[in-house]
């Protein structure tokens, strides 16, 4: 397993800015080449420059993309002994959270495989570089969507929280004011009381008018 150029943790080049890690996957080392100089060193204006991990096994794209860091999957179809559409079934099946996979595949016929496995876009067979690179753009632009979506959703949810905890809070206020339902409930207390009147088990006890009391 390669990697180009070298980054640093953060997932930033070694300049500090903000890189897409592409693992591409070929038992063919001229196929890897040939990804990497199609989708050359920025696929498109508005999507950061790429950096490049190598693959040339599926064991070794499987402990790589679990190990996380990694934004887009390029896998050749082709491969062998493992090709790129067992690979791809295998990460979507056993990663909670995959990233997106661009299949290269050779035959038309290989649609309903490509299908299968559940890549998220297919590049045919010779690489038009315009093709991959724009497939490449397209796959980097959802991510990016999808994070600002999940970004908004997470800030969303927080202040929701915060408005029910106020809320909560200032009818915990009140209730305490009114001396209503104020403390927790002892082990084995009964009901709090919410009204004057004492309930016995056979029923209700008055006082009748002439001095002496009934069970109703």
């Amino acid at each position: 397993m390669t990697r180009t150029p070298v980054p640093t943790p953060s997932g930033t080049s070694t300049s500090g800015q903000r890189t897409l890690s592409v693992l591409v996957y070929s038992s063919s080392v001229d196929t890897r080449a040939a990804v990497r100089l199609a989708v050359g060193r920025r696929p498109a204006p508005d999507v950061p420059p790429v950096e490049w991990i190598e693959c040339a096994t599926a064991p070794a794209v499987l402990e790589r993309v679990a190990a996380g860091g990694i934004d887009l999957v390029v896998l050749d179809g082709e491969a062998s002994p493992a090709g790129g559409m067992g690979v791809c079934r295998q990460l979507k099946d056993e990663l909670a959270s995959c990233p997106p996979v661009l299949l290269l595949i050779a035959r038309p016929d290989d649609v309903w495989l490509a299908t299968w496995s559940m890549a998220d876009h297919v590049v045919p067979y010779p690489l038009d570089p315009v093709v991959v690179a724009g497939a490449v753009a397209e796959l980097a632009r959802e991510l990016r969507a999808r994070a600002a979506s999940a970004g908004a959703g997470g800030g969303t949810a927080a202040r929701g929280g915060k408005a029910a905890a106020a809320t909560a809070g200032k009818a915990a206020t009140a209730r305490t004011r009114k001396g209503v339902g104020t403390g927790p409930r002892a082990p084995g207390a009964g009901p709090r009381a919410s009204g004057t009147g004492t309930r016995a088990a056979g029923g209700t006890t008055t006082k009748r008018s002439d001095g002496r009391t009934g069970t109703r």
